[in-house]
């Protein structure tokens, strides 16, 4: 991981200090055995189904609702068609 840090800080053209390294070496709270997984869709406790019919609205007027649905991941299939409409779009 050190050659692929200094190559990354290199190409953002930042200066590399020890900090980063520091880093590297503190496992990740997942990596515990037993650790919960991460909860990907915990947001919406916080979002009312207004604000998320809302959303689901401004999603629809880019086309982005065939990525974004009522699951909690994006739809790669929905992805792909979106990129494809719009690289034939760009031509």
């Amino acid at each position: 991981p050190e050659d692929g840090l200094r190559s990354l800080f290199k190409f953002l053209g930042l200066d590399l200090d020890d900090r980063a390294y520091e880093k590297l070496g503190r496992p990740s709270p997942l990596s515990r055995m037993g650790a919960p997984p991460p909860c990907v869709d915990g947001w919406r406790e916080h979002v009312s189904s207004r604000q998320l019919e809302r959303a689901r609205g401004i999603l629809a007027l880019f086309g982005l609702d065939r990525v974004y649905g009522v699951g909690p991941m994006p739809s790669p299939s929905g992805a792909y068609s979106l990129m494809e409409e719009n690289r034939g779009s760009a031509r």
